[in-house]
């Protein structure tokens, strides 16, 4: 019988809330609904895993950039997607992987496409500014513009 009496406080007692962040637009894996509300798969995924953890999770939606920093800064607990790199293994902590991507070159169609990360010295590169991009054309030392 006592446990009857505090079963409805149980069901009204809320979760713990883990803060998250994602970006504006990366679908269909981060992006906002016509409501304003964090969407896509990689949202999905983290909102399921933490309820089965018991918790809920409270997004900040913003540009990569902010988020990212937002994380570094403990502002936020959690991002719902992030290519690892060794740059970043130094700040963040990483799950097991997900789901792979591979970079892409897009060069206009009268260009030669590069065959070789050498043959992107000297062409006028643009990446997302803290995007796993921009450290890969960093770390060749090659020489880039911020696009977006």
């Amino acid at each position: 019988m006592v446990l009857l009496l505090f079963f409805p406080l149980y069901l009204s007692a809320s979760l713990p809330v883990i803060q998250a962040g994602t970006e504006y637009g990366y679908p269909p894996y981060c992006l906002v609904d016509s409501d304003g509300e964090a969407d896509g798969f990689s949202i999905d995924l983290l909102t399921a895993s933490l309820e089965v953890m018991g918790y809920d999770v409270q997004f900040t939606i913003d540009t990569w950039q902010t988020v990212q920093s937002q994380l570094a800064n403990g502002d936020i607990e959690v991002l719902p997607l992030m290519s690892r790199n060794p740059d970043r293994e130094e700040t963040f902590d990483f799950t097991f992987p997900y789901i792979t991507m591979n970079g892409t070159y897009i060069v206009h169609e009268d260009s030669e496409m590069p065959e070789t990360s050498k043959d992107l010295i000297g062409l006028r590169i643009g990446v997302m500014k803290g995007d796993s991009s921009e450290d890969y054309v960093r770390n060749l030392d090659i020489e880039y513009y911020y696009h977006g």
